[in-house]
């Protein structure tokens, strides 16, 4: 899993204001220096030409120097990264003894260089000197962590590891700045650096133990360390407002994982970066024409074409949509010869089992029937839909009619209009059954799913559609439609043997309702001890003997 991830590290520019996790360099300044505002340094030269040659030459001493750290950091960049032991003492000497260091916001560097230049024009050159330094060390340690984010932008994951490694040794920002190096250590192979690092970052993570981003190095940490469920209950539980698109959008992959799909679905950001993953969650849970709606728009995103081409052929192929399949799969050969069929490693062949008896029933014993999914799916795919009672509609009119003859025509007529209604629902299921035995399961499930807008209590209509959702993978609608058909009928036992079926592939509990199905079935006289629907309840309990 961990080879598919995206990393989203680097800091947001607008929230950079409010949270920042280098923002532990320079204290704030005392309410009363920020108010005092000291006139442009420039104003002053003319006034005093000693003090304007002093200033030249603190000028071009500074351009000295940074051109010496220029050419030291170019150097730097070229040397070999080598990995020292990590001394566990030594930090959590350091974690004890732990001291506020100096700190304030990027946005007061202004004041402060304001401060500094009226400290020197008074001739306090020594305090003056001191701010100057503090912004010298605050501008080394921040660049060089913000010089790494810039570098991973642009995915130049060897430099941006030289910059981490040098904020690191710099003190500051040690916890982000090793999760980022191990991010970069992974991107370029190298297990034993990634490995080093990510271990760095949990050691260093106390001294966050009160930043507003904890939870989030938490989850990170635990995300790189394959510990998916620690990564998830630390995203899912943030200590502040920053950077939740982020660690939903993680929490979202892990669910994915765990093939919790609507939940994944939930948290998936609304962001069109993330279509193709919306679509492809869509289409597991199959919800196939939200899966097509977001894969259509993916699509059209230049970096998520040719992978959103070929999963939007899987979706019309499950629809039946044969020739758009074969239209999209040709138009990505065409564009991606190379590359396209790669993402799904697609190969046209026959099945073998279907040719040899050995290997069929070997299929058919180790995988259709002893795995859950595979054993429900079968008995769905087999399972008959249900007609109507012809003979209940013709007794009903010859009531109505009746009604009509014996001078009550009110009572005539609403029978009548009752037996008009029950009729249209009654093509609608004939009309279904016709595409879903013509395994156009998907169009069968639209016309019944408009039926059901007219004639809501139908419990055949709820039935019918409950079982095109089960072939179509829909588990939780199937549950659904499969539930409201047995309540409405407590005798379509079939109804409740699926209802209990798909309840029990969505994992949610079973016993309540299995009882109680147990309880009306062993209460029908007409039933024999012996019969299909118990049979069903012992598959779902696993007592296939």
């Amino acid at each position: 899993m961990r080879e598919e991830e995206i990393i989203i590290l680097e800091e947001d520019d607008e929230e950079q204001e409010d949270v920042n996790p280098l923002e532990t360099f320079i204290q704030e300044e005392d309410s009363e220096d920020k108010e005092e505002e000291s006139p442009p340094l420039i104003e002053k030269i003319g006034k005093n030409r000693k003090k304007f040659a002093l200033g030249v030459s603190l000028g071009a001493l500074i351009i000295i120097l940074s051109i010496v750290g220029l050419v030291w950091l170019i150097k730097e960049t070229k040397e070999e990264i080598t990995l020292a032991p990590i001394d566990t003492k030594k930090i959590a000497q350091e974690l004890e003894e732990k001291t506020p260091t100096q700190s304030f916001a990027p946005s007061a560097l202004e004041t402060m260089l304001k401060k500094a230049n009226l400290l020197y024009e008074q001739g306090n050159k020594l305090d003056a000197l001191k701010i100057y330094e503090n912004i010298a060390v605050f501008n080394e340690a921040l660049s060089e962590y913000n010089i790494g984010v810039a570098l991973m932008k642009e995915k130049n994951y060897k430099d941006a590891l030289v910059s981490f490694k040098k904020a690191i040794e710099n003190k500051e920002n040690r916890t982000i700045s090793s999760i980022n190096a191990a991010v970069c250590a992974l991107e370029l192979g190298n297990m034993d650096l990634f490995k080093y690092y990510i271990d760095l970052s949990e050691a260093y993570l106390p001294l966050e133990s009160n930043s507003p981003l904890y939870s989030y190095y938490v989850g990170l940490i635990h995300y790189y360390n394959d510990r998916y469920i620690e990564a998830l209950a630390a995203f899912l539980h943030p200590t502040s407002e920053h950077y939740l698109d982020r660690q939903n959008y993680l929490s979202s992959k892990i669910l994915s994982f765990l093939n919790s799909n609507h939940q994944a679905i939930d948290l998936l950001p609304n962001e069109s970066i993330n279509l193709l993953s919306l679509g492809l969650l869509n289409a597991r849970t199959g919800e196939l024409e939200l899966a097509k709606t977001a894969l259509k728009k993916a699509k059209e995103m230049g970096e998520l074409k040719e992978k959103a081409t070929i999963a939007l052929s899987l979706v019309e192929a499950k629809k039946g949509n044969l020739q758009t399949t074969a239209s999209l799969l040709k138009e990505g050969l065409k564009e991606y010869p190379d590359s396209f069929m790669e993402n799904y490693s697609l190969k046209t062949t026959l099945k073998s089992s279907l040719f040899e008896i050995n290997e069929a029933q070997k299929d058919f014993s180790d995988r259709d029937f002893f795995e859950k999914e595979k054993r429900y799916d079968l008995l769905f795919y087999f399972a008959p839909y249900q007609f109507f009672d012809a003979k209940q509609n013709i007794d009903t009119i010859r009531k109505g009619t009746l009604a009509v003859d014996l001078e009550s025509p009110n009572d005539g007529l609403a029978i009548l209009k009752r037996s008009t209604t029950l009729s249209k629902a009654n093509i609608s299921i004939s009309e279904g059954i016709e595409k879903a035995l013509n395994h156009e399961v998907y169009k069968a499930n639209q016309i019944f799913l408009k039926a059901l807008k007219s004639h809501p209590k139908h419990s055949i209509l709820h039935y019918n559609l409950g079982l095109t959702y089960a072939q179509l993978g829909n588990y939780t609608l199937a549950n659904k439609h499969f539930t409201s058909s047995y309540r409405l009928n407590p005798k379509n036992y079939l109804a409740g043997v699926f209802a209990l079926m798909s309840l029990d592939l969505i994992s949610k509990p079973i016993d309540k309702f299995k009882e109680d199905l147990k309880e009306t079935i062993d209460s029908d006289p007409t039933l024999g001890e012996d019969n299909l629907y118990k049979a069903f309840i012992h598959v779902i309990e696993n007592n296939i003997v």
